[in-house]
């Protein structure tokens, strides 16, 4: 189990992250990345479902709990976006920023 975890946190929530922080994602996009996330993790086939032993809302709770440490999609399309946005009130004078600014 902890290697579908493992495998969770690196591949399948890392890989929307590009794409995470520049658009702002449909709730329902953001619900397929986790139910996708959430299937790997308790083992869920298309012939074959099952239990999951907890909510997944337990299981996206920090690590000092002693939970997993996942993260849900909606919440970290957020905070991408609010750090982009951040970046450009606070950073005037990158390349970037500037080039943002005037489109």
């Amino acid at each position: 189990m902890m290697g579908r975890v493992t495998l969770t946190k690196t591949i399948n929530q890392v890989l929307p992250n590009n794409v995470m922080q520049t658009t702002v994602l449909p709730s329902s996009m953001c619900e397929e990345i986790d139910r996708s996330c959430r299937n790997f993790v308790w083992g869920h086939t298309t012939n074959f479902n099952k239990v999951h032993w907890r909510k997944w809302d337990s299981l996206c709770t920090s690590k000092k709990n002693g939970r997993l440490g996942l993260r849900q999609a909606s919440i970290m399309n957020q905070t991408s976006i609010i750090k982009v946005g951040w970046k450009i009130c606070t950073r005037s004078n990158d390349l970037w920023v500037q080039f943002m600014c005037a489109k």
